[in-house]
């Protein structure tokens, strides 16, 4: 066997042996507890059949509407909602999520990135330095107890990486200025949102990696030519909450998706990186396809 996966200097990530490439599912926002179970539910279903060997969700997994500039001009709009009810939904999502791409490997590592959303857990704290120390999310969430490594990529700009380092990979957490330095797959909750996002994301941080992202809720890629190579390469993996929250009455440009990466353990700069669209149908049923299958709420999976 290889040791192909280990462990940062900080000490972060657990050290785990494969015996292949590595294959990983990406998530991208959530917004628990405007979450879209019927999406997810098929989502997870279909990582139980697959052999993962890690699984991340790019940030805002919790919304905390109550906390948001929104809620302070219409406070009405988030009118009993509590806290502890979206933290109770969160658990659920979090030990179905573990379950679901640990079926085939149980030693799936499974990673969660800190969203400008749960950042709004910070201000809070900042505003009110009495709930300090109550609020740090893994430890209300029981990260531990589920083998989940928190990556703090919104108040810290931490980025995730999996380096080629000789005939390994290694995950690493770095910090901004680190991000341009090496080659691997970087994964970060987002920075821009304008129509251009994927392209400003890799002008100004994907100069050295593909680069992977949620924040924006639409799917977009970006990629370019640089002394003959075709990179950089960034992707934005679209949502998987509601379409419809209230204070925006829903989107047109929101897209749900979620992404699969492969990344070759013996050949370094060997990757890539299948988007997978989530469609609705005139009734309101779910559709994508997954390695040659179809899913669907409707009919489950074919092919």
């Amino acid at each position: 066997m290889r040791d192909i996966w280990s462990s940062t200097p900080q000490g972060v990530f657990r050290a785990r042996k494969w015996t292949g490439d590595l294959v990983g599912l990406v998530l991208p926002d959530i917004h628990i507890p405007a979450h879209d179970w019927k999406k997810l539910n098929l989502v997870l279903a279909c990582a139980r059949t697959l052999r993962l060997d890690f699984s991340i969700q790019l940030g805002d997994l919790l919304d905390f509407s109550a906390l948001g500039k929104w809620a302070a001009d219409s406070p009405g709009t988030v009118e009993g909602e509590r806290m502890v009810d979206d933290f109770s939904h969160a658990h659920q999502f979090l030990d179905q999520w573990a379950q679901a791409v640990r079926t085939k490997n149980p030693d799936c590592a499974l990673f969660v990135l800190e969203g400008n959303h749960e950042q709004r857990i910070q201000r809070l704290c900042d505003r009110i330095p009495y709930f300090r120390g109550i609020f740090h999310l893994p430890n209300v969430l029981a990260f531990d107890d589920l083998g989940i490594s928190w990556v703090p990529s919104f108040s810290e700009t931490k980025m995730l990486r999996f380096d080629w380092v000789g005939t390994t990979i290694r995950s690493r957490m770095l910090s901004r200025n680190d991000w341009t330095s090496g080659e691997g797959i970087g994964y970060i909750h987002g920075w821009y949102h304008n129509q251009h996002h994927a392209k400003a994301h890799a002008e100004k941080y994907g100069r050295a990696q593909p680069l992977i992202y949620g924040h924006t809720h639409d799917v977009q890629t970006y990629t370019s030519h640089a002394f003959g190579h075709p990179r950089p390469y960034t992707a934005s993996l679209g949502h998987l909450r509601l379409a419809d929250p209230e204070y925006i009455k829903g989107s047109e440009r929101w897209q749900s998706a979620f992404a699969l990466v492969y990344q070759s353990a013996d050949a370094p700069g060997v990757w890539d990186i299948e988007i997978v669209r989530i469609a609705e149908d005139a009734k309101g049923n779910s559709h994508f396809w997954c390695q040659g299958r179809h899913w669907s709420t409707r009919g489950g999976v074919r092919g």
